[in-house]
């Protein structure tokens, strides 16, 4: 269930910041490389990563949060 939520949440993301993301995540590069890989300026990746795991926690804490 909570594979669901979290998949359903990353596509709600901005193509960008999830491609961010799931360079960092997936494919374990770290913010240099990811600007390399995807011709984005460094502080642009560090940006959407930050965005991006920010709106994640919006969106996954309630979901995720057990119920009374």
């Amino acid at each position: 269930m909570d594979r669901i939520v979290v998949a359903t949440a990353l596509a709600r993301l901005p193509a960008t910041q999830r491609e961010v993301l799931t360079l960092a995540r997936y494919a374990d590069l770290a913010q240099p490389p990811i600007a390399a890989r995807t011709g984005l300026p460094l502080g642009t990746v560090e940006s959407h990563a930050r965005r991006s795991l920010l709106r994640l926690r919006e969106d996954l804490t309630p979901a995720l949060r057990p119920g009374p």
